[in-house]
């Protein structure tokens, strides 16, 4: 599968995520791409070691949902390197 064929398909789900958290939101700031693209970047900068999600403050151990968190953040920030990378880590282990 390509990056552009997964890319969709995660996309589609991280647009149902994100209509259903604005939804649930009273918040309405101008910069919210800005920041959710911020956030994304901070959590895969911290968590992901080679395409491993890593949670670092629960033991160092690897769980399905995190590499799920990852690829969903990566196509948020719009990084298909680091898709990439944790789709590669996740399909071989």
């Amino acid at each position: 599968m390509t990056f552009a064929r997964r890319a969709s398909t995660v996309g589609a789900v991280a647009t149902v995520v994100a209509l259903t958290m604005a939804a649930c939101s009273t918040a309405t700031e101008p910069d919210t791409a800005d920041r959710t693209t911020a956030t994304a970047e901070a959590f895969l900068d911290t968590y992901v070691d080679a395409g491993r999600v890593v949670r670092t403050d629960q033991g160092g151990d690897t769980v399905s949902e995190g590499q799920a968190y990852g690829l969903l953040l990566a196509v948020a920030a719009d990084d298909p390197s680091r898709f990439d990378s944790i789709w590669e880590w996740t399909t071989t282990h």
